[in-house]
């Protein structure tokens, strides 16, 4: 469980000074800047923009440049049945799960009545999460590296119009008229990732699209997108986002 124990919506840090951040092992803090800041832990550091955000129990915040400039904290107790990752989590290495922790911690700072509601969607999410995996899936689109075959952009033309279908390995290399394996590690070595991961990308990013912007249910929406159940789809929808479908369409929808 997440209980709120403050809200800070617009703190001052001095130009040239630093603000530390080290409390409990059950207590953390959000932190969104408005302001660029550097931000650094143990040995590490990094240069948060406006907008960015971080989660965080152990952490110095620096101000480098000449201004005054300013943050947003919410500080939180979490239950210590939630593990969480120690290390800082900051927006711009998840850009994903960034997105989500603003659109549920900044409307606090301007409606305090929303408490209730938001801690009980934050301790959904963190359990959801439980510790922020080493990497996370944020590119829209393959990139490409090295020549390409004008049969793999055929296949990149294909899986965009046909994204919501149930496509399978051996139907590209069918409409490409190429072996299935020779086509996989084609695409790969070209993109960097495999001509069904990006099929499942683009599926999960249709299914953002959908659970912001409509009423579909999530049964309607897997059946949408060729899945063959909807558990199937709140897996795949969690392993790609950290968060099921249902708690994103809470926060986001």
């Amino acid at each position: 469980m997440v209980n709120i124990i403050s809200i800070v919506p617009n703190e001052c840090l001095p130009a040239g000074r630093t603000l530390q951040f080290f409390i409990t092992d059950t207590d953390f803090v959000y932190i969104e800047t408005l302001n660029s800041l550097r931000v650094i832990w143990g040995k590490c550091h990094a240069r948060l923009d406006v907008g960015d955000c971080v989660l965080t129990q152990r952490l110095d915040l620096h101000n480098c440049g000449p201004n005054p400039t300013f943050i947003r904290v919410v500080k939180l107790h979490i239950d210590t049945k939630i593990s969480f990752s120690h290390t800082p989590f900051i927006s711009q290495f998840y850009p994903i799960k960034g997105a989500l922790l603003r659109d549920l911690f900044s409307p606090l700072f301007q409606d305090y009545s929303r408490i209730t509601e938001i801690e009980k969607m934050a301790s959904q999410l963190l359990e959801q999460w439980s510790a922020p995996p080493s990497q996370e899936l944020i590119h829209s689109q393959p990139k490409p590296h090295g020549s390409i075959d004008a049969r793999l952009i055929k296949v990149n033309r294909y899986l965009r119009h046909h994204c919501e279908e149930i496509i399978t390995l051996q139907q590209l290399a069918e409409f490409t008229k190429c072996n299935p394996v020779y086509l996989s590690n084609v695409y790969s070595k070209v993109f960097q990732i495999s001509p069904m991961k990006h099929l499942q990308k683009m599926k999960m990013d249709k299914a953002k699209i959908l659970l912001e912007t409509t009423n579909m249910s999530i049964k309607e929406i897997s059946n949408r997108l060729g899945y063959v159940s909807a558990s199937q789809f709140s897996d795949l929808f969690k392993r790609h986002n950290g968060i099921t479908p249902l708690l994103f369409k809470k926060i986001r929808g």
